[in-house]
């Protein structure tokens, strides 16, 4: 390899990293861009009219989270009960988020209002847009 071979190569790298970086940093920034509107946001309530187990009690949308609390209809016997859940409503959010080209960690948190006192959380899961990994935690 000769020197000019060796300065082409140094250049092609001092140009080629900062490239790379911006389009992964820009990826990043893009990643949230997309809001939630009244249309997704209406297609989620369907999805809570359908199904008898649960009802949608809020919706937030910040720091790159959509969340959802719902209250469950039944006493549920297991986390796995509540974890089926939970993951199934993450999983029809999503579907409805990729179609529109949303990207966000999606939380759903299961819930139970034992009295006008008291409110019983079972546990959430969440979905990590970035690892594609979704997750449920039981709370105790």
């Amino acid at each position: 390899m000769t020197e000019g071979d060796k300065l082409t190569n140094g250049c092609l790298a001092a140009i080629f990293v900062p490239i790379m970086l911006i389009m992964i940093i820009s990826m990043f920034m893009q990643s949230t861009d997309k809001p939630v509107t009244a249309d997704e946001l209406s297609a989620i309530r369907q999805i809570d009219d359908q199904k008898a187990e649960f009802s949608i009690k809020e919706f937030s949308d910040s720091n790159g989270i959509f969340s959802v609390r719902i209250n469950l209809n039944f006493v549920p016997r297991s986390h796995a009960q509540v974890a089926q859940i939970t993951n199934s409503l993450v999983s029809d959010i999503l579907t409805i988020f990729k179609a529109k080209g949303i990207q966000r960690d999606i939380s759903v948190w299961a819930e139970r209002p034992e009295n006008e006192n008291f409110i019983r959380v079972f546990g959430n899961s969440f979905y990590s847009h970035m690892s594609g990994e979704l997750k449920y935690k039981p709370k105790n």
